[in-house]
């Protein structure tokens, strides 16, 4: 039997929409669905938890020290050898056999490239953030507590939302964070929430008089990459 690619497990675990055939699939292999719940667990595991501590001046002398020597010391031929072939990016890759070790590879590369990003960003100053183009308050829903905010910024790459929402809330699972359409049949996955704050990149073109609002929902670990119709907080752009 057919499984799904291994990249596409590892996008799903960070809360990337699948397509309906894979999610088809997924909803009847349990082979397929306890990889997903493998690495969604190492996504947790490498959450963000509590406020991070800005580094000592001295780390970042040794990094730059480290930066100037790769940089004086000249390139060995079996390194020039053995360095991979990078694919183009513009067609998706042809599935090749899954196993374990590639997809926890894949699932642990994006989420430590994810909170980089986000440590990055807690290490700005208000000053430092760019102006915000749009914002909403984040109302809790009805059998919740935690009340947030969400800012849509102008990134280097594009436009980001940044989400501040407290972990007072008892969530059993993980929070994911979406843009709903402003007539509440559209949905767009944006990311897992893993910590107090996040910031996540929006899709090239969306209309934010279009979708508006920002969901924050509570999602089980069960292979389903959908809304789970569980929404802890909401609140519309303006």
């Amino acid at each position: 039997m057919s499984h799904c690619d291994p990249d596409l497990i590892a996008l799903a675990a960070l809360g990337e929409p699948l397509d309906d055939a894979d999610a088809q699939h997924f909803s009847g292999c349990q082979e397929c669905q306890a990889e997903l719940a493998s690495l969604r667990a190492v996504v947790q595991a490498g959450a963000v938890r509590g406020p991070l501590q800005r580094p000592a001046e001295r780390v970042w002398e040794g990094i730059a020290a480290e930066i100037e020597k790769e940089r004086n010391e000249p390139e060995r031929a079996d390194d020039v050898e053995r360095a991979p072939e990078i694919a183009p990016v513009v067609s998706m890759p042809a599935r090749q056999p899954r196993t374990r070790r590639t997809v926890l590879l894949a699932a642990a590369s994006i989420a430590v490239g994810a909170l980089g990003a986000v440590g990055v960003q807690s290490l700005l100053s208000d000053r430092d953030r760019p102006a915000a183009v749009a914002s909403a308050v984040l109302e809790p829903l009805p059998g919740w507590q935690t009340s947030g905010a969400a800012v849509v910024e102008d990134g280097p790459r594009g436009p980001v939302l940044r989400v501040e929402l407290p972990t007072d809330d008892d969530v059993d699972g993980y929070r994911e964070v979406w843009l709903i359409s402003t007539d509440l049949q559209r949905l767009i996955s944006l990311g897992v929430l893993t910590s107090d704050s996040g910031t996540f990149e929006l899709p090239p073109g969306v209309d934010l008089a279009d979708f508006a609002v920002v969901d924050v929902s509570q999602e089980p670990v069960d292979g389903d990459p959908a809304h789970s119709g569980v929404s802890i907080v909401r609140g519309e752009l303006v």
